[in-house]
């Protein structure tokens, strides 16, 4: 079982994300959305049956929104053995943190958060009602603070909700590696690859690398492909036809699966 969590600030995007994962053959949830996993609780942890239409900043500074950890691990077992996408964050962030291979934070800064409040046309009226503007502008910067210092990856979550998503599936990746071949470190530049190798036999070392960035067993859309060769080499349409030519990804009806490559996973910014 493994669970990904996509976290950030109301405003920040994260139930767009989810639907664009849910869109691209991923299960993912919206946490806000599931009344079992997300909801208010008052300072004993007793759940609150009803929170007031207009919350001022005294009701929200004595109230915390929290997940409850038994249904979160109750969702991580339905999924598996495919990975979930939590899209939310909660004040009990620390006590659920655990359950996560990888946290992202989608950074946004005030204007931004303030702007998409203002033009949300959905349910969602946080950031329009009582206090909860204010709110939101005082905790944006402590939340992004604190999720930097725990370790969440950051994502640039101003740009269109397709970069954000190819941002993330390109790192929710494992990251233990082995160390990349000598022959192929050469190629190598910051972590990234700096050219294809124009030798066969080179770049049939190379491709048995990137190939092991892909799962076994597992189908991924042609953006799901794109987002992951697009953070090793700014190619990523040569890398993706040479990985199909050698036979280490096939492709069928727009969806690719690996066939071929020593299985491992490799890390592009692990170098020899």
């Amino acid at each position: 079982m493994s669970a990904v969590q996509v976290a950030g600030c109301s405003g920040a995007g994260k139930s767009t994300v989810a639907a664009v994962l849910a869109r691209r053959g991923l299960v993912s949830v919206d946490a806000d959305d599931d009344p079992l996993l997300a909801r208010f609780v008052d300072p004993a942890g007793a759940v609150v049956a009803e929170e007031p239409a207009a919350p001022d900043l005294a009701w929200l500074a004595r109230h915390r929104w929290a997940w409850d950890p038994a249904r979160l691990d109750e969702l991580i077992r339905a999924a598996a053995p495919v990975t979930l996408y939590v899209c939310g964050g909660a004040d009990n962030q620390d006590e659920v943190a655990g359950r996560f291979t990888h946290v992202f934070l989608l950074e946004i800064d005030e204007p931004t958060m303030l702007a998409r409040l203002d033009a949300r046309r959905d349910y969602h009226d946080w950031g329009r009602v009582g206090d909860t503007r204010e709110y939101l502008r005082r905790k944006l910067p402590a939340l992004q603070e604190s999720l930097r210092a725990s370790g969440a990856i950051p994502i640039d979550a101003r740009r269109s909700p397709d970069r954000v998503v190819d941002a993330i599936l390109a790192r929710a990746r494992p990251t233990r590696a082995p160390a990349v071949p000598a022959e192929i470190a050469a190629f190598m530049r910051d972590g990234r690859l700096a050219q294809i190798p124009v030798r066969r036999a080179k770049r049939l070392l190379l491709l048995d690398c990137v190939a092991q960035s892909f799962e076994p067993g597992r189908r991924y859309s042609e953006a799901e492909v794109n987002a992951v060769l697009r953070a090793l080499h700014d190619d990523h349409a040569a890398l993706r036809r040479y990985l199909v030519d050698e036979d280490f990804l096939s492709r069928q009806d727009g969806h690719y699966w690996r066939t071929g490559g020593t299985i491992g996973i490799f890390d592009p910014a692990t170098r020899a």
